[in-house]
C-alpha cells in the first residue's frame, strides 16, 4: 500500500504539472501550510512547497499563466515554452516527495523518469487539444478560454487529491493516460498539418512568389504519382492546395495531405503510415458552396450520403481569389446542368485554412 501511496501522489501531481505546473505547486503547497491536508507517511519531503518563496514564486507564475493562456497565440507560444519546464518540474516534484520515502536508490531514477513521462504526455494534450481548438476556431467562441479554465479547475481540484487519496488519483491517472492514448495520433497528425501549411505557404509565398496552380512536382513522389493515377496531372486546368481530412472514407483524419480542385470536383491525397491514401469527392450531386470565416475557407459539396466539407489551410490572397474564381466556376457548371466528366461521387473531405 506504500507503493501505491507513492505512486499516486507523485503520479498524480505530475499529471496536474503537465497540465498546469504552478497551480499545482501553489496548491500544494498551501494545503501543506496551513494544515489544510497531512502529508502521507514517508512524503514529508513535499513540505518544500509549503515555504514562502515557493508559493511566492508559483503565485506570481501561476497569474502570469493565468492570463497568457487566454490569449489567442500566445497560449500556443507559452505551451511551447514549457514543453520542457511542466516535466522538468513534475520530476523536480517527484524527487523531493521521494528524499523522505525511503526508496531503494535503484528505484529513483526509473519512479523520476515516469513522473517526466507523466507530466509530458499530459502537457501534449493539453497542448494538442488547445492547437486543435485554435485551428477549428475555437478561439473565436471562447472555446479556449473555457479549456484553459478547465485545466486549472483539474489542475487545483486533482492536486489536493492526490495528497489526500492517492490511490483513487493513481486509478484516476491510468484511465486518463489510456484516454490520451488514443487521441494523441490526432494531435500529432493536426501538428504536422500546420507544419505542412506553413512549409507550403513559404514555397509559393516567398519562394517561388507565385500561385500553385496544378503542380505537383514539388509534391512527395509517392503522393504526386497518386494523384496521376487519379488523372490530376502537372499543369492541367485545376487548382492544388493544402488540407487534411477530417471526414473522408478510408483517409485517417487530420491527416496532412493535399486537395486538387479539378473540373468536376476535387481529389485528396496524403502519405499514410504505410501506403498513399486518395480519396475522391464530386460536385455532380449539387453546386459547391465556399463559405468565407474567420478560420479561412470552407468548401461544402453534396454527396450520395452525406454532406461533404473541406475546410483549406491558411491561404494567401492570391490562394484565396483563385480558389473563390474556381468554386464559382464550378458551382455556375453545375446549375448549367449535369458535368459530361465528373469524378465518381463518393463521400465528404475535410481540411484547414485561413488567409494571411
Amino acid at each position: 500500500m506504500e507503493t501505491l501511496t507513492l505512486l499516486g501522489t507523485t503520479l498524480g501531481l505530475s499529471f496536474t504539472a503537465g497540465l498546469n505546473l504552478y497551480a499545482t505547486i501553489l496548491v500544494t503547497g498551501l494545503a501543506v501550510r496551513f494544515d489544510w491536508l497531512t502529508l502521507p507517511a514517508g512524503l514529508e519531503g513535499l513540505a518544500v512547497l509549503s515555504h514562502p518563496a515557493v508559493l511566492a514564486a508559483a503565485g506570481l507564475l501561476y497569474v502570469v499563466e493565468f492570463l497568457a493562456d487566454k490569449i489567442p497565440a500566445v497560449d500556443t507560444v507559452w505551451d511551447v515554452l514549457h514543453t520542457f519546464v511542466r516535466p522538468l518540474g513534475a520530476v523536480l516534484i517527484s524527487w523531493a516527495a521521494v528524499s523522505d520515502a525511503n526508496v531503494p536508490k535503484p528505484l529513483e531514477i526509473p519512479l523520476l523518469l515516469l513522473a517526466g513521462g507523466v507530466s509530458l504526455s499530459t502537457h501534449a494534450g493539453k497542448a494538442g487539444t488547445r492547437l486543435a481548438s485554435t485551428a477549428t476556431g475555437g478561439h473565436a467562441t471562447g472555446v479556449g478560454v473555457g479549456l484553459s479554465l478547465l485545466e486549472d479547475v483539474a489542475a487545483v481540484s486533482i492536486a489536493p487529491l492526490a495528497l489526500a487519496y492517492p490511490v483513487v488519483t493513481l486509478v484516476l491517472v491510468v484511465v486518463a493516460l489510456a484516454l490520451l492514448a488514443l487521441v494523441a495520433p490526432l494531435g500529432w497528425r493536426l501538428l504536422r498539418s500546420r507544419v505542412a501549411a506553413l512549409l507550403y505557404l513559404f514555397q509559393h509565398k516567398l519562394v517561388d512568389r507565385e500561385l500553385p496552380g496544378l503542380d505537383t512536382s514539388h509534391l512527395p513522389e509517392d503522393v504526386a504519382l497518386a494523384f496521376a493515377d487519379a488523372g490530376v496531372r502537372s499543369g492541367g486546368d485545376g487548382l492544388l492546395l493544402p488540407a487534411y481530412a477530417s471526414s473522408l472514407p478510408g483517409v485517417p483524419r487530420w491527416i496532412p495531405g493535399y486537395v486538387a480542385l479539378v473540373p468536376g470536383g476535387a481529389v485528396f491525397a496524403c502519405r499514410g503510415w504505410f501506403r498513399t491514401r486518395v480519396g475522391r469527392l464530386s460536385f455532380s450531386d449539387g453546386a459547391p458552396l465556399l463559405v468565407r470565416r474567420l478560420t479561412g475557407y470552407v468548401l461544402h459539396a453534396r454527396t450520395p450520403k452525406r454532406r461533404a466539407t473541406i475546410t483549406f489551410f491558411p491561404l494567401t490572397k492570391p490562394m484565396g481569389q483563385a480558389l473563390e474564381a474556381a468554386v464559382a466556376r464550378e458551382a455556375s457548371a453545375t446549375s448549367a446542368g449535369p458535368l459530361p466528366s465528373a469524378p465518381p461521387p463518393v463521400v465528404a473531405a475535410s481540411a484547414s485554412a485561413a488567409p494571411l
